[in-house]
């Protein structure tokens, strides 16, 4: 049987592809570029010598070149790999993940396009805020370093900064706004249920005083997709 846990995971991966999809083609916007994995991912060189050497110089010549940093858009198994690897290694409770959902749609409500480029760092840093903000004994920032090699103790301190400047240090989530996305995520255990995409509900919902609370959403939601089904398919 496939956990709880396990489930999660593969609905937020789903949602943070969908969203990848949903800027693909389009060029970064300065917001964007604030989050570029090339900002904060050590550069890697290679290091190349001459053939021959005079046996009494006493200097060393060679040439030294960075390696450009690969960018393709990820799969839906890369995206899972690198948000379990994390999860996993840093011991992070499964109610980050659903926190790390918020943060980066806050992120693109405030205008980051998720693209292929700065998705890694995004929900890297997503899933530190939301390990500092849920847990009691949080994770210290040299931990998610162990758990992401390819990124120093630097950049981490940095990429974090950034994000919590970006959002304007509004980090804190609503019982409201967490029971939202988790009924939204549920949702996709259905057969019926809409896409992800069309299942979308709007923060100002809840922030313009919108009758419709997480609970009569999802009621709402499944109800209509109930609707369409034969009855002697839905049990």
């Amino acid at each position: 049987m496939v956990s709880p846990r396990a489930d999660l995971l593969k609905y937020v991966t789903n949602a943070i592809l969908a969203h990848l999809k949903s800027f693909r083609g389009l060029p970064p916007n300065a917001s964007s570029e604030l989050f570029a994995e090339n900002i904060y991912v050590k550069s890697e060189w290679s290091c190349s010598f001459p053939l021959v050497m005079p046996t009494t110089s006493p200097i060393t010549f060679f040439h030294a070149s960075e390696i450009p940093l690969q960018i393709k858009f990820p799969s839906r198994e890369e995206i899972h790999a690198l948000l379990h690897s994390i999860v996993s290694r840093a011991s992070l409770a499964q109610e980050c993940m659903i926190i790390l959902l918020i943060y980066v749609e806050r992120l693109i409500h405030g205008g980051v396009m998720l693209l292929p480029s700065n998705w890694k760092p995004v929900v890297l840093a997503s899933l530190l805020i939301s390990s500092k903000m849920w847990e009691d004994l949080s994770r210290w920032n040299i931990e998610f370093r162990q758990c992401t090699p390819e990124y120093s103790q630097q950049a981490i301190n940095k990429l974090e900064i950034q994000f919590c400047q970006f959002l304007d240090f509004r980090l804190h989530i609503s019982a409201a706004d967490y029971a939202r996305y988790y009924f939204r995520l549920r949702m996709e255990q259905f057969p019926s249920a809409p896409k992800y995409a069309r299942m979308r509900w709007k923060n100002n919902d809840i922030e313009s005083g919108s009758s419709r609370t997480p609970q009569n959403f999802h009621m709402d939601e499944k109800e209509e997709e109930l609707a369409d089904i034969p009855a002697s398919s839905r049990d």
